[in-house]
């Protein structure tokens, strides 16, 4: 199955897990992949932890940071160039400010990346279970074997 791997900043990646994001905004989108597409998450690395709760287990802190943490499916997508014309439930979905994603445009066409949950991975995967030696800048296409998959959370 065709799918990508996205690299997400801790912050966001929390939002994500938290279900306070369900639109991932970006300057590009995959070409020839149907939809709905699964998208794994690369916790890009820094000096964050964030408690977060599941459904099976009391809050607890995670390290995110340098992982495949989960999954999700993109069921559709969005493409704007005019950000004053933006759906505010678009933007709300995207949890971002309109000055962030201006910022983020620099007047340039955005793709909001639909998905509805995040399906987390315990434990956390690797890059090297996705074949990869080193994480993407934005996203790259993987081909994964469907057991890959683990115990979700």
């Amino acid at each position: 199955m065709k799918s990508v791997l996205i690299s997400i900043q801790p912050e966001y990646v929390f939002e994500i897990v938290c279900g306070f994001k369900t639109s991932e905004v970006r300057k590009t989108f995959p070409k020839n992949i149907e939809l709905p597409f699964r998208v794994y998450i690369y916790c890009t690395k820094g000096n964050i932890n964030y408690p977060f709760a599941s459904e099976d287990a009391d809050m607890v802190s995670y390290i995110l940071n340098g992982s495949v943490i989960g999954y999700f499916d993109c069921i559709n997508y969005c493409c704007i160039s005019d950000l004053y014309s933006l759906n505010p439930n678009l933007m709300n979905k995207s949890n971002l400010t309109f000055n962030k994603l201006k910022d983020y445009s620099k007047g340039k066409l955005l793709y909001f990346w639909n998905f509805e949950k995040c399906n987390e991975y315990f434990p956390r995967k690797s890059l090297e279970d996705f074949g990869l030696k080193r994480a993407p800048q934005d996203w790259c296409y993987v081909e994964v074997d469907e057991s890959i998959s683990g115990e979700l959370l």
